[in-house]
């Protein structure tokens, strides 16, 4: 009999894996421009407008969240919106800005 595929996701990371109650920082990045004064409604998260490798532009959300329940109401705004969603990633505070595909993203 074959066995099912493990998840291994997590299995080499130098942390454990905080729980989806546990706060976090992200960085979630969005096609085209926000201005600054959306900053409140998402949270007050920081906005921070830039380019990407091909040249098109992309807002970048980052910023502390209480919990994954708190992620997903900022990806509930982001729906709602209809914006372009192209990277979330939990990094660790103080962390230096990540290219895209770097360890702990998911790209989309």
């Amino acid at each position: 009999m074959t066995e099912p595929p493990q998840d291994r996701r997590h299995e080499n990371t130098n942390t454990p894996y905080p729980g989806p109650d546990q706060p976090g920082t992200y960085r979630i990045r969005l096609r085209g421009q926000l201005r600054p004064a959306w900053a409140d409604w998402f949270g007050g998260l920081e906005l921070t407008t830039d380019e990407d490798d091909t040249g098109a532009v992309v807002t970048t959300l980052t910023g502390e969240l209480a919990d994954q329940a708190a992620l997903q109401g900022i990806l509930t705004q982001i729906r709602d919106l209809s914006l372009v969603l192209l990277l979330i990633e939990r990094v660790e505070p103080g962390e230096p800005r990540a290219t895209s595909g770097s360890e702990g993203s998911v790209l989309l």
